[in-house]
């Protein structure tokens, strides 16, 4: 686990005020020769400044960044058709099942995967959910013709040529649902929508 170390200043280090962002010593970046008692210690790239020292008025925020876990449940709610799960895929994490449910795992925010899904009538549809800026999101599409699958579209979120589907990551929605041609409705719900232990019911009407 990495941990991030912000360092947020008072007011002249007598209080506890709530200041501005301190920036280290001009120079002293990845330089590793500024090492005065209560200032920034430079270390190795990759890392993040440190104090030897902590004055009074200054405030350590630490924040872990871990992975995250989204568990999605199926749920079908019409007998007229049955959906199974042809595709999975992920641009950067792993599928499991587990218990019945499927589990994607990834190591970081910025990254998604997707659920392809098809039914004995020939209807289909891809549930793509992932974390875009440490918060969840999620969309699906309908009506697909059969050469876009979960490796073509999932990696599109991502692409400046599918625009309109990077606006739809961005949303960081936690449930959206939607029609297909036949009036088969669609729809994904997060029941734990905060934190890296996320949780969302994928819903077939």
């Amino acid at each position: 686990m990495t941990t991030y170390i912000t360092i947020q200043g008072g007011n002249g280090g007598s209080g506890g005020g709530d200041g501005g962002p301190v920036s280290p010593p001009p120079g002293s970046a990845g330089s590793g020769q500024y090492h005065s008692p209560g200032s920034w210690q430079a270390h190795s790239p990759g890392t993040v400044y440190a104090l030897s020292t902590l004055n009074l008025g200054y405030r350590l925020i630490v924040s872990p960044r871990t992975g995250y876990r989204i568990t999605a449940q199926v749920y079908q709610t019409n007998t007229n058709a049955f959906f199974r799960v042809v595709e999975q895929t992920v641009l950067n994490g792993t599928w499991d099942q587990v218990d019945g449910a499927y589990v994607l795992t990834m190591p970081s925010s910025g990254t998604a995967g997707s659920l392809r899904f098809v039914s004995d009538t020939g209807e289909n549809f891809i549930v793509t959910l992932g974390i875009h800026n440490y918060k969840r999101w999620g969309d699906i599409g309908t009506n697909l013709a059969p050469e876009l699958t979960g490796v073509v579209m999932t990696p599109q979120y991502y692409s400046d040529a599918h625009r309109y589907r990077g606006e739809v990551r961005e949303k960081q929605l936690t449930t959206y649902n939607v029609n297909n041609r036949k009036g088969r409705n669609f729809k994904f719900d997060y029941t734990v929508a905060e934190g890296n232990d996320l949780k969302v019911k994928i819903i077939i009407g």
